[in-house]
């Protein structure tokens, strides 16, 4: 199954970036950032935030209960909604699981790594996986699969908002990359379910 896949592949490529990537990345970033990168990150972390994403296809599905082409409009809204909203709710459950410390903690105090079932609910110490990330690649995945002739633009958003995470410095390579992994394998399943397809 393709879903299947792409957890098994990004698992792998997490645990060599763990051990070989996320930390000369973040150290490269922390230490050649400029104001105008910043910026970009700033501006992609308020784009990647689910709620706007989920807000607005709320409202189209709300609307186009009451027109002649609702069914179409519902089941392509409706997977967009399910696929982000799902995979941010299950990113939020390992966030405070598995309790990854953020890259801003490994310049001020030291701190690498996690600390499964702490239950930290703060913000630095819930890095894994990325929520924008899932987000992300959740829209990408699902957009392009009940709109294919605007690929292109959603997977340019989705890629964008993903990378936007490392460039902002409040996440390491892995984070992104489990994010990205569940987003694209829950808007795979939910595509699936939504369409009546057999996953391949």
């Amino acid at each position: 199954m393709k879903w299947l896949t792409i957890v098994a592949t990004a698992t792998a490529l997490c645990w060599f970036c763990y051990g070989y990537v996320d930390i000369p990345v973040a150290e490269y970033i922390h230490t050649n950032t400029t104001p105008a990168l910043r910026g970009v990150g700033a501006f992609l972390d308020e784009l990647g935030k689910s709620h706007w994403l989920l807000l607005s296809n709320a409202v189209i599905i709300l609307a186009a209960w009451f027109t002649q082409h609702r069914r179409r409009v519902l089941r392509s809204h409706g997977t967009l909604f399910l696929s982000i909203a799902i995979s941010g709710l299950l990113a939020n459950v390992i966030k405070v699981s598995v309790n990854r410390a953020r890259p801003p903690l490994l310049f001020d105090q030291g701190q690498y790594g996690f600390a499964p079932l702490s239950f930290q609910l703060d913000f630095l110490h819930n890095s894994f996986p990325s929520g924008h990330a899932t987000t992300g690649l959740a829209l990408a995945v699902a957009g392009s699969m009940v709109a294919p002739k605007y690929r292109w633009l959603f997977w340019t958003v989705g890629l964008s908002i993903a990378v936007g995470r490392v460039l902002y410095n409040v996440h390491y390579v892995s984070d992104v990359l489990a994010g990205a992994a569940l987003g694209a394998a829950t808007a795979i399943v939910v595509s699936d379910i939504m369409w009546r397809r057999k996953s391949g």
